[in-house]
């Protein structure tokens, strides 16, 4: 980076008063003093500015509850009274599994288990050896669309000392490209720099096996590895993780030269050159800080390897200055994946200025949150953190960088990795990948929830059939949380074949009407009727993009289409309600051959089988039926319909009691037979007398 660049950064930066910078920067050079103790912010702008900054010492994060475990030095503790953040002390066996595990130089003498495929205690994630047989095995099963190799060395390996190579697994297929207008867009995906965020190298590797698994049966996942590259660094600091993988609280690289006896070793997220030590309290200078930022800028082996590999990656679109903001069309996406703190951020950290790039930028943040609902914001905390890896790539580049804080602590439960953060995160993951042609434009528009052709995600028809394109295109999917984006009305939804919209081989089919629509307009339900007279035979992918009134286009969506002797059934329903019972009848349904079995699925829970079947509702409301039927062939087709219930009609009340009546309608009866009784008797002393 040029000289005057430098300057004009450090005279942009707006450091802290000083001596609150003074207290977060003083580090001892011996042992350091940390104390366990919960924090309590006021609201959750400052639970994601203290879950920034204070990342380095988390131990579990609660956003419903506004509340940060954190193992902090003294120093820093004190100097929360500067943001109007209270605390109480935890219990000394709060974790008591974390006591004595700190990043400490006894640890260098710990002999590694190399031969274990998962972490001890933690079935589901991998080793780093067991991630690297993986990803090996994954590249050797796929070889059209996967490659592994190695893209440098960690600083142990290179002293000779065991240590291991930075290995990155890149999907999509190889073949040459003949127009440069058609250049695949990059999807880079780095996790585990932080050796202890066992989470992140899962997801990760989770995120590859779903791809690959999928390439042949799934549209999105066909299309994505067809036209697009995807590369993933599992493990950046794969010393430090031997570590961590024992129990220690390890964060940075094994870096010995560096504080041997305390905390030794690089914060890599602090080693990045472009805004290295470029703040007055984003990182340290002592050896022994856990946000130590090295002797110089990019001065470790790991960091260098990610930079020099970045920058082949990627073109240059960024000006030098400072305020140069990239060009709207910029292609290619990095994420950086870290825990945790459940928050999607983005640059600029090291200074409360915005990024050039800051609209498009937040666009794209608060669109991926809206899939795992963290919490968006600009990278900045309640101070600033400087040489992060969104400084190469964005900062250098112009790339669009997100970094994702994942779930709420370190080591965090198989449980809640299986259960909660993959299926909220995997998706996030691939919408990524669907929007890296051109992130900065595509989250603006309107994403294609579903959709499908004669019912199906993968239809069968024969040649000169008319198709039923179905799809809905939803402009609101963002999450709210921290300022409300803008969402427009659903105009329009073009379909392509061949290739996406961008390509040159790719050939418009038609377009969509919409046949219903939420108040605003902003979720269209669509529909396009497609003759399929000159597409040729075998399986083909169909993709999908809808716009909104202000012009954004969104991410497409893809769904397969096979021409041939097989036709897919076509499924249908029609329904009856009356109060909160409905009954639901499939015999519209029709197939070519013989239906062998009806689904049904309601969106309270229910599932039945069976062309008819009823069902009583709990409660008043609109709820989703959905019915899927496959046929003889083993081909299914489905169509989801709106149920709408009301309450029975509440019984008549009972007519009041005459006042003065004791409220009772027993005084009517009793009345009543008193004066029979009188007449008989009456009439009885009548007739004697006669």
């Amino acid at each position: 980076m040029p000289m005057s660049v430098r300057l004009m950064l450090l005279m942009l930066m707006l450091p802290l008063n000083g001596a609150a910078a003074d207290e977060l920067t003083t580090a001892s050079t011996s042992a350091t003093a940390y104390q366990q103790v919960r924090l309590q912010a006021t609201d959750m702008a400052q639970h994601a500015q203290a879950s920034i900054s204070l990342h380095p010492y988390i131990l579990a994060t609660d956003r419903t509850a506004l509340t940060l475990d954190v193992r902090l030095p003294t120093a820093e503790l004190a100097a929360l009274k500067n943001y109007n953040i209270s605390w109480q002390p935890l219990p000394a066996n709060a974790y008591p599994n974390l006591d004595a595990t700190r990043q400490t130089a006894a640890a260098s003498d710990t002999t590694f288990d190399t031969s274990a495929d998962t972490i001890a205690g933690y079935p589901c994630y991998h080793t780093v050896e067991g991630t690297y047989q993986q990803a090996a095995q994954l590249a050797a099963d796929y070889p059209e669309v996967a490659q592994w190799f190695s893209i440098g060395s960690s600083w142990q390996q290179l002293q000779g000392e065991g240590g291991y190579p930075l290995m990155v697994l890149r999907l999509g297929r190889r073949e040459p490209v003949a127009n440069p207008a058609d250049e695949r867009p990059i999807l880079f995906v780095q996790s585990a720099m932080h050796a202890r965020e066992y989470v992140t190298a899962e997801l990760n590797l989770q995120f590859a096996r779903q791809l690959l698994q999928n390439y042949q049966q799934q549209a999105d996942a066909h299309w994505l590895l067809n036209f697009t590259e995807i590369h993933l660094l599992f493990q950046m600091n794969p010393d430090g993780r031997k570590y961590a993988e024992q129990g220690q609280l390890w964060r940075k690289n094994a870096n010995l030269n560096h504080c041997p006896q305390d905390e030794p070793g690089v914060d890599l997220n602090r080693n990045f050159s472009y805004s290295w030590n470029i703040s007055s309290n984003g990182s340290s200078g002592d050896a022994c800080s856990t946000v130590y930022r090295g002797p110089q800028a990019g001065s470790e082996p790991e960091t260098q390897a990610v930079e020099n590999y970045i920058r082949q990656l990627y073109s240059d679109r960024r000006g030098s200055s400072f305020q140069d903001p990239a060009p709207a069309d910029t292609t290619g996406l990095h994420l950086d994946l870290h825990s945790a703190g459940e928050l999607v951020l983005w640059p600029w950290g090291h200074t409360t200025t915005p990024a050039p790039n800051a609209s498009q930028l937040q666009t794209l943040g608060r669109k991926l949150a809206w899939f795992n609902n963290y919490y968006p914001s600009q990278s900045i905390g309640l101070y600033p953190t400087d040489g992060t890896s969104d400084s190469v790539s964005y900062g250098e580049l112009g790339v669009a960088a997100i970094t994702l804080e994942l779930g709420t602590g370190f080591f965090q439960s198989c449980q809640f990795f299986s259960n909660s953060l993959l299926p909220a995160n995997l998706p996030l993951l691939n919408y990524a990948a669907k929007i890296s042609k051109a992130p900065y434009q595509l989250p603006a528009g309107p994403d294609i929830s579903s959709v499908n052709v004669n019912g199906a995600s993968h239809a069968y028809i024969q040649a000169g059939d008319e198709v039923t394109l179905t799809l809905t295109a939803d402009d609101q999917r963002f999450n709210q949380s921290n300022g409300r984006e803008p969402t427009q009305t659903v105009v329009a939804a073009r379909i392509y074949r061949d290739a996406p919209p961008w390509h040159s081989s790719s050939v418009e089919l038609g377009t969509a009407d919409i046949f219903n629509s939420n108040a605003n307009g902003s979720v269209a339900n669509m529909r396009a009727q497609l003759l399929s007279n000159d597409w040729p035979a075998g399986r083909q992918l169909l993709y999908v993009q809808a716009e909104d009134s202000d012009g954004n286009v969104g991410a497409v969506s893809a769904v397969f289409v096979t021409v041939g002797d097989l036709r897919s059934p076509v499924a249908d329903f029609s329904s009856q309600c009356t109060a909160l019972g409905c009954s639901f009848d499939a015999s519209a349904s029709s197939a070519d051959s013989a239906i062998t079995a009806y689904q049904w699925q309601l969106s309270d829970g229910s599932s039945y089988s069976g062309a008819k079947v009823n069902h009583q509702f709990a409660s008043a409301g609109s709820y989703q039926v959905t019915l899927t039927i496959t046929d003889s062939d083993e081909l299914s087709a489905s169509i989801s319909k709106t149920a709408s219930v009301t309450a029975p009609p509440a019984p008549p009340p009972q007519p009041a009691a005459a006042e003065g009546s004791g409220g009772s309608s027993n005084v009517y009866v009793y009345g009543g037979l008193l004066l029979l009784l009188f007449v008989r008797r009456f009439f009885g002393k009548t007739n004697a007398n006669l």
